[in-house]
Parts: C-alpha cells; sequence; structure tokens
C-alpha cells in the first residue's frame, strides 16, 4: 500500500471459472464467526468470458462517470483498486471478461490524499460523482422525508463537518445543513446488544467508544436503533455496513453496500 499506515480492509474476491468471473463484494472477514454470528451483506456478478479471446476493451483512461448497465468503467475501477491494493491483475487474464453488463458500480477507499481527477474516484466522493450522473424522477432531496441511513458496526469520532461533508455526497444540489440532518445512523443500542442472539459477549466487533459518545461534537440526534430481532431471523447483531437512500415513500432508491464503517 502507498503509505506508511495504510490498511487494507476491503473485502473483495475474483473467482475464476471456466466460462466466467465471479466478483464478489463482502462486509465479512475471512473467518468463522463474521459468517456464523453476525448479519453481512453480499453482492455477487458472474461476468462471461468473451466470445472471442482476441477480443478487449479500448483503453479508456477517462475519469467521466456513465449510468447505463453497460458500464465498462467497472473493469477500470477493478483493476485500478486491485493494481494500487495489491501486486496487480494481469491484463490478459482480466480482458478474458465481458463487464459490458455491470448492474452496479464499484465504490473503493484508496488511503492518501487525493486532489484533481482523483478527488471523485474514492470514498463517498465516488458517491457523489456517480448520483450525480444518474436522473431519478423526482429529485430524492426535493422530496420531502427523504432520508439516507447508513448502518455501520462501528462508528469512530463523528462531528457535524464531517458529516455535512457526507450529507452532501447523498444529497446533491442542496444546502450541506439540510443534508447531515438527512442523514440517519443505524447502530445498535446497550439495550438492543444485550438482547441479541449472543449478547454482549458476542459483540465484539461492534464498536463505539464511551468518550466518543460522550463528547459534545457526536451527533447523537442522527442516531438510530438497529432492531436485531426485526432484522435478522436469529436476532444476530449486523457486521455490515450499508447506505440507502429512501424517497417519501420508504422506497430505496440507491443503496451501497461494502466495507465503509
Amino acid at each position: 500500500l502507498p503509505h506508511r499506515y495504510s490498511n487494507m480492509y476491503s473485502k473483495l474476491w475474483l473467482l475464476s471459472f471456466p466460462d466466467c468471473l465471479r466478483v464478489v463484494v463482502s462486509s465479512a472477514n475471512m473467518c468463522y464467526h463474521d459468517w456464523h454470528s453476525y448479519t453481512q451483506v453480499i453482492w455477487i456478478q458472474d461476468f462471461p468470458k468473451r466470445r472471442s479471446s482476441s477480443a478487449s476493451p479500448a483503453n479508456n483512461s477517462s475519469n467521466t462517470v456513465t449510468t447505463t448497465t453497460t458500464d465498462c468503467h467497472f473493469r477500470d475501477e477493478l483493476i485500478n483498486f486491485w493494481n494500487i491494493s495489491t501486486l496487480g491483475i494481469p491484463s490478459k487474464w482480466i480482458d478474458q471478461y465481458d463487464f459490458s453488463g455491470a448492474k452496479a458500480h464499484l465504490v473503493t477507499s484508496v488511503p492518501g490524499y487525493h486532489s484533481g481527477l482523483d478527488l471523485n474516484k474514492y470514498g463517498h466522493m465516488r458517491i457523489r460523482s456517480l448520483l450525480k450522473r444518474n436522473v431519478f424522477s423526482t429529485p430524492l432531496e426535493k422530496q420531502p422525508l427523504s432520508s439516507c441511513y447508513f448502518q455501520a458496526s462501528s462508528i469512530g469520532a463523528l462531528d457535524m463537518k464531517w458529516l455535512e461533508e457526507v450529507g452532501a455526497s447523498c444529497f446533491i444540489h442542496v444546502p450541506e445543513t439540510r443534508a447531515r440532518n438527512g442523514l440517519k445512523i443505524v447502530f445498535p443500542s446497550e439495550s438492543t446488544v444485550k438482547q441479541s442472539k449472543l449478547g454482549a459477549r458476542g459483540a465484539g466487533m461492534i464498536i463505539l467508544r464511551k468518550d466518543t459518545y460522550l463528547s459534545p461534537k457526536f451527533p447523537k440526534h442522527l442516531l438510530c436503533d438497529y432492531n436485531s430481532n426485526q432484522y435478522s431471523q436469529d436476532g444476530h447483531l449486523a457486521h455490515s455496513k450499508i447506505f440507502v437512500h429512501c424517497d417519501s415513500s420508504h422506497t430505496a432508491q440507491w443503496m451501497y453496500i461494502g466495507s465503509h464503517n
């Protein structure tokens, strides 16, 4: 990784089959307890091999993001992230597969400071750039009661300044003060943890420091309780990370799943 204090936190699998490449994005680590004892999210799509072994996509270095389901930028984002985070993907190998039918966009994060064209390539700024290019029948930010829910298993030292940035990425073309108040942070209360399947002893990956919560800057008014008995048949706590933006009828309009706390 490019920086001294960098960490790899993504959960990305590339599974090669004779006829396709399976791309898997999950919130679960590769350990028994993650898959057995916590609620997780997982996204899967199979990308077929190209009909002709000689066919390969044109080299596209543009930072423009399209909004069609035939988004070849999926391939570019996959290669960019993998090359930065690992020893890289052999181009001849990845170009065996056809990514034109991608049903989602990749949202990755890379440690470091970003500017220029790279500013909109990673993290919540990537979400912002994608939403600016999508067209909804009625803009979400103009709908009354439109809310964006963020569920995570770990919450850091949040303050309203940073939440304004994130809110501006979820609510396009609205004042940042309105945007930040449209965010709802879903996190289990102490009571929910105690009543969950494994109780407090199974909450090792549910993290919110006491001094962080008690800080006068912490946005307690944005917290919503995660009801594990309602959302999980067995009452398990969630290690998932989800952004979901609902319209005024509480219908999901877009969703992010992955590893970002």
